[in-house]
């Protein structure tokens, strides 16, 4: 028995042991019509209908507020508006975090709009640009990289990320059909959409040193979420990993 397997265990007694899933109504596999879950096998069940019930009585800690001011050091950038920044104070405030650092996810204007919404808070939002990674299979890659990176520093930016390679490289796109990836709320334009496949520069091409070696002068941090050639990229270039 494997991990997964063994933490599968509480949901899979409980529909053993009760018959069924809260009692909620749900479509069959087939589409055709809808009945109880009692009546759906589980390799028919659909995750959307699993409601599973903990079968443990033990007690619970149901924490708001962080005891000692908190970090958040993996923050993807979704306001739109001040008001939107605004609101992300207010949930900060409530929940004990003290600083976030942003992921502006990208470079130019996307860097400097999202930092334009952020800065009005610069005690507790660290903004970080990302790389500009277009024409990286070409002549010339590095030196325009770093020249975006140089700008986007000057402006502002506290750090790089964030930077992952999930084994197609920094930058790299993995193909497939529109929203494969999953559903987003509200779907239409926030849906993914098909992109040709792309393979990106690993963190430890040569390619790559130009980039990682400005960083270092400024002391200024880059967070990587790679699950490979992580322990190339911290040795050449002191990034923090998370995972």
């Amino acid at each position: 028995m494997n991990r997964r397997h063994f933490v599968m265990l509480p949901g899979a007694a409980f529909l053993l042991r009760q018959g069924s899933v809260l009692g909620q109504p749900a479509r069959q596999a087939g589409g055709a019509g809808s009945t109880n879950l009692t009546d759906i096998l589980p390799d028919q069940l659909l995750l959307k209908d699993y409601r599973p019930k903990s079968i443990y009585k033990i007690p619970k800690t149901d924490i708001k507020k962080s005891k000692f001011p908190c970090f958040d050091l993996h923050h993807h950038a979704r306001a739109k508006t001040p008001q939107d920044v605004d609101n992300e104070i207010k949930m900060m405030d409530a929940v004990g975090m003290e600083r976030s650092v942003v992921f502006s996810g990208g470079t130019g204007e996307v860097f400097d709009a999202c930092h334009r919404l952020y800065s009005k808070y610069p005690k507790r939002f660290d903004v970080y640009c990302h790389l500009n990674m277009k024409d990286s299979d070409k002549p010339g890659f590095g030196p325009a990289a770093v020249k975006e990176i140089e700008r986007c520093h000057s402006i502002g930016a506290r750090g790089i990320g964030e930077i992952h390679d999930k084994g197609v490289g920094v930058g790299g796109v993995m193909a497939g059909p529109p929203n494969w990836q999953g559903t987003r709320p509200g779907g239409g334009a926030q849906a993914r959409q098909p992109q040709p496949a792309f393979m990106g520069p690993h963190p430890d091409d040569p390619r790559m040193d130009g980039i990682w070696e400005k960083p270092q002068i400024w002391a200024c941090p880059s967070i990587s979420t790679c699950p490979t050639h992580t322990g190339h990229i911290c040795r050449r270039t002191g990034t923090t990993t998370v995972s």
